[in-house]
């Protein structure tokens, strides 16, 4: 069923294929450079910064047989791939790191690497399609840094609950 070209887990009903391996950045790299990611720059340190989930719909209800699309968003935080080579982190910048079953991490941990139970998103992508068992599913997003770490700012960390159902 899995074999070394793609990627299969499962995990408390979970099943994630080879979307694990495009969000983790072994994905094709984009058509053109219109379609890359940019840096952005940090925010004013007035603004409030806050990641949150544009899809899927908090206390929704998704077929199964069907990938659910994660679409993640992010206010006033400057997102940006993670660097081959960190040295300090860059002050008001990180990636998005996706929870599976679990719940947000204090400010200031690291985010586990190659823990079944957190997607990285080091290339700074925002979307990921997954192929869900059907039950109730958790997920938290959060937003980490050059090197990996939580951040203190209060929402950036956001969860989201759904269901994946047969036959509708």
């Amino acid at each position: 069923m899995c074999d070394v070209k793609s990627f299969c887990m499962t995990r408390g009903g979970l099943v994630l294929v080879p979307f694990l391996i495009i969000a983790c950045g072994g994905g094709a790299p984009p058509a053109s450079e219109s379609e890359m990611v940019s840096e952005s720059e940090p925010p004013p340190s007035a603004a409030v910064p806050g990641v949150f989930f544009i899809a899927p719909e908090d206390g929704g209800t998704y077929p199964a047989g069907s990938p659910v699309l994660f679409e993640f968003g992010v206010e006033s935080y400057g997102l940006a791939a993670v660097p081959e080579e960190v040295e300090q982190p860059r002050p008001g910048m990180g990636h998005h790191h996706l929870g599976v079953n679990i719940d947000c991490l204090a400010a200031g941990e690291v985010i586990p690497r190659g823990d079944p139970s957190w997607v990285h998103f080091g290339d700074a992508s925002s979307t990921i399609e997954m192929m869900l068992e059907p039950g109730e599913h958790m997920f938290v997003l959060q937003l980490g840094d050059d090197e990996h770490r939580t951040q203190a700012e209060d929402g950036l960390c956001a969860r989201v609950t759904f269901r994946v159902e047969e036959g509708i």
